[in-house]
């Protein structure tokens, strides 16, 4: 099935999915229904009908669930290699073939060790081979073997007659796991140096997200903070400056003296700098840090101390 012939077929926005979805469930009687945001497939629905007879291995007296499961496999950005018990590819889809640089026709009937190249190739061979003995699934997550910058997390799971292979690119998520986790480090320094505080807002002043410090500054809470309007922290004249901050969309940061509300109540000289950005939804929003240096001074471990 070629990719115009599978673009053809019904779909559904994430959007009807959640506001509409006794319609797509009955698209499903018709066959697997993409369910599509802002253009990119995200899923493919099935009806239970079609997922048992999948799920059950039993396809071969079924030319049409032959070709709607071709339709599934080849749809998702998953690598799946299904394997007979002797781990003889059975079934490839389009991103083990673009993977391994072969059409699915070469890959059929080929055992899975000739595709070997590496220790990674060889420790995933072996592991399937003992999800064929266990009868268990497992999962492993390990660089790839044709590209060593990324990150591929395998799982394999026992299946009529064999075992399947799923490969899965997390790169990306690893990498964003790695930032909320140096993000909050971050925050916690600031928090504990005092005086410091950040947040990211939209053009209007709305706080998008705060950090601990911000919140213990204006004697409030990040999330009371996340929502409300950054000029409430601030006094009239502040307020004026800050609006005029947020509309400059160029890329370099400014800095603003400004005086805000400290614990919610005292008026107090501060920095503020901003920086805009536009986010990937062509948002403008800005990154914002305020300063407040005559905040208390935090308890610091001194060099001089004695061990």
């Amino acid at each position: 099935m070629s990719g115009s012939s599978w673009h053809s077929q019904p779909f559904a926005t994430a959007t009807q999915l959640v506001r509409d979805f006794p319609q797509v469930r009955r698209m499903t009687e018709q066959g697997p229904v993409r369910v599509t945001s802002h253009g990119r497939t995200e899923a493919v629905m099935l009806s239970p009908q079609d997922f048992a007879t999948i799920s059950s291995g039993n396809l071969a007296g079924s030319e049409r669930l032959e070709w709607k499961l071709s339709l599934v496999l080849d749809s998702i950005e998953t690598q799946v290699l299904i394997l007979d018990e002797n781990l003889v590819i059975r079934r490839a889809n389009r991103v083990a073939s673009e993977t391994y640089g072969l059409p699915v026709e070469d890959m059929v009937d080929r055992p899975l060790s000739s595709l070997v190249a590496t220790p990674t190739d060889q420790f995933v061979v072996q592991r399937l081979a003992e999800v064929l003995v266990s009868g268990q699934p497992e999962m492993t997550v390990v660089p790839s073997s044709q590209r060593p910058d990324r990150t591929i997390r395998y799982t394999m799971k026992p299946w009529p007659r064999g075992v399947a292979l799923f490969a899965d690119d997390i790169t990306e998520r690893e990498k964003s796991r790695d930032r909320k986790i140096a993000d909050d480090a971050t925050d916690a320094a600031l928090e504990a140096l005092g005086g410091v505080g950040v947040a990211q807002v939209q053009s209007n002043g709305t706080i998008i997200s705060t950090s601990l410090g911000l919140s213990q500054m204006v004697g409030s809470t990040v999330d009371t903070l996340t929502g409300a309007r950054l000029q409430s922290l601030f006094d009239p004249r502040s307020r004026t400056l800050l609006n005029d901050a947020l509309k400059n969309t160029s890329s370099e940061g400014k800095c603003y003296e400004v005086h805000y509300l400290r614990n919610g109540v005292t008026i107090t000289p501060a920095i503020l700098s901003v920086a805009p950005y536009w986010t990937a939804e062509h948002h403008a929003s800005a990154s914002i840090v305020l300063h407040d240096p005559q905040y208390r001074m935090p308890e610091c471990e001194r060099s001089d101390r004695a061990a």
